[in-house]
């Protein structure tokens, strides 16, 4: 079997996508590294729009090539997006292209981070425009306030060798109304940036606190035996129902959504054992994939 198959490109180390969780929760990253991903079929799906985007932009494909009718939508929404992008910044056409490039990110000659993004244009002038695509339904922190995409400009900006005057970075939402937000970074804020994102890594080290909550939980691979978030659920499930006041219920919708993701966490993690032919009392495998009780 090719090595390479099972190879980590992130070689063990965080990615721009999980500075946040890092940060809202700095155990998290340690505690998670004996747990395999469960890949969901939204993700896969969204891998299959990441990679029609690219090859259209490539030249390597027409959008009429697409069969299926909303992954042709996807791209070519996304595509007029970046159109109105260019617009908005005034630039021409582009001098360099680059596309899904991972970057290294280091500190006291060790890389620390990397960061894979979508799409990087350098225009003249000194002007470069970074892009993530938010290809599937869903809600997503806009582009000011996006660690994510700052991680990935930070990343983009310490391997480049050229004055880089503006950085734009573009998050692009193709559905359910097709949108865009951006953001301008100059190289000063880059550089506090840095040093703000190299914090938060170090201080996510293997006695640094699990802190529970719905965002920073939602693609944790440990949720499903961590006992911090168990811990929260259980307290409210304690609650008397004298004890629910309306001013505590907007800190119960929070709990709600991490029981929620809890519950999908246990049935992925049950799924995958299944798949490996590893024992679960009680349940089973239908052959449509999905999971049921033996007794049913």
């Amino acid at each position: 079997m090719d090595s390479n198959l099972n190879k980590d490109e992130r070689q063990g180390l965080p990615s721009a996508s999980g500075i946040e969780q890092l940060k809202l929760c700095p155990g998290s990253f340690n505690y998670q590294k004996s747990f395999t991903e469960v890949k969901s079929g939204d993700a896969s799906e969204g891998t299959i729009r990441h990679d029609l985007i690219e090859q259209v932009i490539r030249g390597q494909m027409d959008i009429s090539d697409i069969e299926d009718d909303a992954q042709a939508d996807c791209v070519e929404r996304s595509l007029v997006l970046l159109d109105n992008i260019e617009s908005e910044i005034g630039v021409g056409k582009y001098q360099t292209q680059k596309l899904e490039e991972r970057l290294w990110v280091r500190a006291n000659d060790q890389n620390i981070y990397s960061a894979k993004y979508d799409l990087l244009r350098e225009y003249e002038n000194g002007i470069f425009l970074l892009v993530d695509w938010k290809t599937l339904y869903g809600e997503h922190t806009r582009a000011n306030d996006n660690i994510q995409l700052l991680s990935q400009a930070i990343a983009v900006h310490r391997n480049t060798p050229a004055k880089i005057n503006k950085m734009y970075c573009a998050l692009v939402e193709p559905f359910p109304s097709p949108s865009y937000s951006l953001v301008e970074y100059s190289e000063d804020r880059l550089e506090l940036g840095y040093d703000w994102v190299r914090k938060v890594i170090e201080e996510a080290n293997e006695n640094a606190p699990r802190i529970p909550g719905a965002k920073q939980c939602k693609f944790c691979k440990a949720l499903s035996v961590c006992p911090e978030s168990r811990t929260v659920i259980t307290k409210v499930l304690e609650l008397k129902p004298n004890e629910i006041s309306p001013a505590l219920l907007s800190q119960l919708m929070e709990v709600a959504q991490l029981a929620e993701k809890w519950a999908s966490g246990v049935k992925s993690r049950v799924k995958e054992m299944l798949l490996e032919d590893e024992g679960v009392d009680g349940w089973q495998l239908r052959g449509s994939g999905s999971i049921k009780s033996i007794d049913s």
